[in-house]
């Protein structure tokens, strides 16, 4: 575990708990930083997926090119993208996420 994928855990957790409007352990612990460095790309796609049934055909294209997008990263964990891709990738993966969720609410 490094500080910066620590951190960007972090912002992640809290765009889960406002989607799930929980705390930390919520969610099966799903919305939980420590988890979210393990796995961030299937927190993210829990948090994507509340809203998959329930939006338009538009929204859900959306929802599956950021998830397309992303899916190289389904198996790894921040710290490594980071390592390999450097911070802007990770930034930009939270930043197209935070944009999304607000188009979807």
């Amino acid at each position: 575990m490094s500080f910066e994928s620590h951190n960007y855990a972090i912002k992640i957790e809290g765009l889960l708990r406002d989607v799930f409007d929980c705390d930390r352990a919520g969610f099966g612990g799903i919305a939980d930083a420590d988890f979210i460095e393990r796995s961030a790309y299937t927190a993210i796609a829990c948090a994507l997926a509340r809203y998959y049934g329930v939006v338009s055909e538009k929204e859900q294209k959306k929802i599956e090119e950021y998830l397309n997008r992303y899916s190289f990263y389904s198996d790894k964990r921040l710290e490594d993208i980071i390592k390999e891709f450097k911070n802007s990738e990770v930034e930009t993966m939270i930043n197209e996420f935070k944009s999304l969720l607000k188009e979807l609410k």
